[in-house]
């Protein structure tokens, strides 16, 4: 499970998609020059567009939204390709859909970018130089934007105390699945309020890096661990098995934080309560959650 399956694209981004590629089409109709047959393959494209976010808003699966969103601006860059030796003004259009993918999902919309940059040299139809030019330098000015914006985003989502991504930002409402089985771990730090008022918050901020670092150490490779709340974290993981993830829970409550008191330089102890909960159907993301919430 990677993170960004549990990130939806954000409406913001769906409604701009949607207005330029209605604005692309107004255009196609003023211009006489373009085909009837181009035209009517625009507008069937625009009509299906827009019936594929309104179910695809109502299917909430994690994991599609990448894929399906990919697929959509494909076929929307195999469009606008070729109109650009009927029409110059669609050189403004064609970095667009590329760019937005990037917007949506940084890492992967990144090497999209590079990819198609890389693949327009490899047409196989002719453009000439000056559109050839113009487009290289819209979608070198439209990476360095994405970059630009990928970077500021992915800082935005961690929890910069644990570097761990804030439970926030993800869609609850998704239906998350894996054929081996969905664990989701909710953990504790047990009578965390009474030390943080007790010794401070510096004490407190210095134990949540130490449970942060033992986290990391202790969950299997590919699990996702978010910060939840202020002593809460929550850890989904996949291809785990029922009495897998139940042994390892046991192992992670009854294990013992140690650490330094910054201040005292004092070995201290701390212990996590755990609630675990597993399914291998489809459940909602916020269906897991209170369950696990529920077995603490």
């Amino acid at each position: 499970m990677k993170l960004r399956d549990l990130l939806p694209i954000p409406n913001w981004i769906y409604y701009s998609h949607l207005f330029l590629v209605f604005l692309f089409a107004f255009f196609l109709l003023l211009l006489p020059e373009t085909p009837v047959f181009t035209i009517l393959l625009f507008f069937l494209y625009l009509i299906c567009l827009a019936g594929g976010h309104f179910l695809f808003s109502r299917i909430k699966r994690a994991g599609w939204f990448p894929i399906y969103f990919l697929v959509i601006l494909t076929l929307e860059e195999a469009l606008l390709l070729p109109l650009v030796l009927y029409q110059p003004f669609v050189l403004l259009f064609v970095p667009i859909p590329v760019f937005l993918y990037q917007l949506a999902y940084p890492l992967l919309g990144t090497v999209l970018h590079l990819l198609v940059f890389i693949l327009i040299f490899l047409l196989p139809f002719p453009l000439e130089p000056d559109i050839l030019s113009i487009l290289m330098f819209q979608y070198l000015f439209y990476f360095s934007l994405g970059i630009g914006y990928s970077v500021s985003f992915l800082q935005s989502l961690k929890d910069p105390l644990t570097d761990f991504p804030r439970f926030h930002h993800v869609k609850r409402d998704l239906w998350v699945y894996s054929p081996r089985g969905v664990v989701c771990f909710l953990i504790d730090i047990d009578q965390f309020k009474k030390y943080n008022d007790e010794k401070g918050h510096l004490a407190g901020d210095h134990l949540l890096e130490n449970v942060s670092s033992y986290l990391k150490q202790t969950f299997p490779k590919g699990s996702v661990i978010f910060r939840y709340g202020g002593d809460e974290f929550i850890i989904l993981a996949e291809n785990m098995t029922d009495d897998a993830a139940h042994q390892l829970a046991s192992g992670v409550s009854g294990g013992v934080i140690v650490k330094e008191n910054p201040k005292t330089k004092k070995m201290e102890q701390f212990s996590l309560s755990v609630g675990v909960s597993t399914s291998s159907v489809p459940i909602l993301l916020k269906s897991l959650v209170q369950q696990a919430d529920q077995q603490m």
